[in-house]
């Protein structure tokens, strides 16, 4: 809707403190295409500095070039949305509300459009509104980017190592042998279970995380 500013009564414009803008935004989300891997993408004002950082997660499917046009958009907005406004208008501008938004002419010419954030109705319509720019809600031009796939590698079987030594530390278990692990490629850590039973009842003893250098001099 287009008002020219003698329309509006009573504006009184203002602006949110520096140190309360947010300079840097991160956006963690799931990459499309690849390992669905939890990655970030980040947009940064030139002037920042040592600014607020506002940090978002959202569990949704992104290319990395999508979450970097989200989080631009999303910090535009905010710098835009810096500039509040109270003004009043008259009872016969009351089928407005909350997210409708107005173009407000001034008196050079130049207009600028304002989205309603709150409504008070007492006599006169009081509205509260933030600035809003239609160019922040343009389709950005997003750079195709082939995600990164690792290669699976399958689990193998790891080579134990039963070995007699001697008591080095001094607070080991005498008839407690030591036990290494070895394989190629490396699976992660491996677990290894013992029973004194003859049948079942296996509980987990330790994990290893590293496998052992193992080899003949």
């Amino acid at each position: 809707m287009l008002l020219r500013e003698e329309a509006v009564a009573a504006a009184v414009d203002t602006r949110a403190a520096g140190a309360e803008m947010t300079g840097r935004l991160r956006l963690t989300h799931i990459e499309a295409g690849g390992d669905y891997a939890a990655v970030t993408a980040e947009a940064v004002l030139q002037d920042a500095g040592q600014g607020h950082v506002s940090d978002s997660e959202m569990p949704i499917l992104l290319t990395r070039g999508e979450a970097q046009a989200v989080a631009g958009r999303w910090l535009a907005e905010a710098q835009v949305s810096k500039d509040m406004a109270r003004f009043a208008l008259p009872p016969s501008r009351s089928g407005l509300g909350p997210g409708d938004v107005l173009r407000v002419r001034q008196k050079d010419g130049a207009s600028q459009c304002w989205r309603i954030d709150r409504v008070e109705r007492a006599g006169a319509i009081l509205i509260e509104a933030v600035r809003v720019e239609a160019g922040v809600y343009l389709p950005a031009e997003i750079p195709a980017e082939d995600p990164a796939i690792r290669p699976f590698i399958a689990p193998v079987p790891v080579l134990p190592i039963m070995m007699d030594l001697p008591l080095m530390r001094g607070d080991e278990v005498p008839h407690a042998p030591y036990l290494a692990v070895a394989a190629r490629p490396w699976p992660g850590p491996v677990a290894a279970y013992m029973s004194v039973e003859q049948e079942g009842g296996f509980d987990l003893n330790l994990t290893l995380r590293k496998g052992a250098v193992v080899g003949r001099t």
